[in-house]
């Protein structure tokens, strides 16, 4: 590039300049915006592990009580499948009896 005069090449330099500064300061704003993604990841992924640390300790406490008291949860689980088989066939569906 070629300048006619020292005040041309004067003015190419500062729009360089300027130009290089915004480019360095739009990059930094990039930069804290992947930083702070970074970030809420992390925090996401530790509320994801304790949420998962609190889930498996809960079913091995269950899973303990179960063992310790085998005969009472099968008499729970019992009463329940009779009562969810109660509630599923409906009161209201009288049989009709066919003589045959």
């Amino acid at each position: 590039m070629e300048f006619k005069s020292k005040e041309e090449a004067t003015r190419a330099v500062e729009q360089t300049r300027a130009e290089a500064r915004r480019a360095f300061r739009e990059a930094g704003e990039v930069w804290s915006g992947k930083n702070a993604v970074a970030s809420m990841w992390r925090s996401t992924k530790g509320t994801y592990f304790r949420a998962q640390d609190k889930m498996l300790a809960s079913a091995q406490a269950t899973d303990n009580l179960i063992q310790s008291k085998i005969y009472s949860s099968l008499g729970v689980a019992l009463g329940l499948g009779v009562l969810i088989g109660f509630i599923s066939t409906g009161k209201s569906k009288t049989r009709k009896r066919r003589d045959y």
